[in-house]
């Protein structure tokens, strides 16, 4: 009955040690992704504002023309001419867009010009995308740290969970066949 008792206790141990590993297995990587998110901001976002400025331009020109690809079905590869108003001063230059759909005469477009130049101008990214994909990931990783938080909750408030917590992973882990 000895044995028993000391298993029970030893498993009890083992299943409050894990559940604690756990939490901190999740905090681990929530940090790390929270810190791609800042960098993925930083490197690209913020980078891109300090040299490029917002402007609204027209389409005067578009040829496009359609081609297929294997990733995505199709995509439009559009030759524009945009002007666009800086401080009164307007500009025409000519930009090439790749995307789903064709670019319509007269339409506004979302660029960027840079600001040591003006007629350098690129067609502004969708930064706002990025951000919820990475909102979702961390959303998502919140999620799935409430079963650890759980489980490390259920260990340390009920022994019993926590001694088959722990047995479970005895016999799982620690009685593995060498072979």
């Amino acid at each position: 009955m000895s044995f028993i008792n000391d298993f029970y206790k030893e498993a009890i141990q083992v299943g409050k040690i894990q559940t604690g590993i756990s939490i901190i297995y999740s905090i681990i990587i929530l940090i790390f992704v929270i810190i791609i998110w800042f960098t993925i901001n930083k490197v690209f976002i913020a980078k891109n504002a300090d040299t490029y400025n917002d402007v609204i331009g027209k389409i005067e020109k578009s040829t496009c023309e359609y081609y297929l690809t294997e990733k995505n079905g199709g995509n439009y590869s559009c030759d524009l001419e945009v002007t666009y108003e800086i401080e009164g001063k307007k500009y025409t230059n000519n930009i090439i867009s790749n995307n789903s759909f064709k670019h319509k005469i007269g339409s506004n477009i979302n660029l960027q010009y840079k600001k040591d130049d003006p007629n350098i101008i690129k067609i502004k990214s969708d930064t706002k995308m990025i951000n919820y994909i990475m909102c979702f990931i961390i959303i998502f990783i919140l999620i799935g740290c409430f079963g650890p938080i759980f489980r490390y909750y259920m260990a340390n408030k009920y022994n019993m969970y926590s001694s088959t917590y722990g047995t479970g992973s005895a016999f799982g882990h620690g009685f593995k066949s060498p072979i």
